[in-house]
């Protein structure tokens, strides 16, 4: 199977302080205009976004809301793409994205390549590795504070935090299937952290992710 994986940068955004990025609300699958009562943050988003995005009632908002240690993972950092391949679900799913926050980014394959067919994601996601790690396609990162494009032939990953503070991360998606639109609330915007904690000293560990300091 063929993928065509790329991220377009489009435009510069506000930036905002960790106080005012604390206060915003996680989104789940919402409308554009349910998201506008998110915060100040999530408005600046949706402000840039084109307008035949906000007028389009097939959209969806989702947003995370995290904060991390220097070290620290957003999620595992595994390659995948967003709502299966072309394979899978059949279509274009795009999506209009943008992180709040200087804690980390999110990596991304820049490029063409061929992966195996009739194999599990996660598999797929071992191959894109295996060529990121002999520099046999380039990447780039999804940075801070701007509005970027890719679609459901993106393969990314999380990265490590860089810095210690609030990161909050909100995509716009389009595309999807009506019968998956507003589909439950899913890992992104329910997972906090993804491993449970058992050992005194990761219960100490996870306890920003449980219940952070306002």
């Amino acid at each position: 199977m063929r993928f065509d994986s790329t991220l377009t940068p489009l435009r510069a955004l506000p930036k905002f302080p960790d106080p005012v990025l604390r206060e915003e609300a996680s989104q789940c699958r919402v409308s554009c205009r349910a998201a506008l009562a998110a915060g100040p943050v999530h408005r600046s988003f949706l402000a840039a976004l084109p307008d035949d995005w906000r007028e389009d009632p097939g959209v969806e908002v989702f947003s995370r809301l995290l904060w991390l240690r220097s070290g620290w993972y957003p999620l595992r950092p595994f390659f995948h793409v967003d709502w299966g391949t072309t394979a899978d679900a059949p279509g274009r799913v795009e999506t209009l994205a943008a992180s709040f926050g200087a804690a980390c980014r999110t990596e991304f394959v820049d490029g063409s390549f061929e992966l195996d067919d009739g194999i599990e994601p996660h598999s797929r996601g071992r191959q894109v590795e295996a060529l990121v790690d002999a520099c046999a396609v380039p990447t780039t990162s999804l940075e801070s504070h701007r509005l970027y494009h890719f679609d459901n032939q993106a393969w990314h990953r999380a990265t490590a935090a860089r810095s210690t503070g609030w990161r909050l991360l909100i995509r716009a998606i389009r595309g999807l299937d009506p019968a998956r639109r507003h589909d439950g609330e899913g890992t992104f915007t329910s997972v906090r952290n993804d491993y449970v904690p058992r050992t005194p000293e990761e219960l100490e560990r996870h306890a920003p992710y449980a219940t952070p300091s306002r």
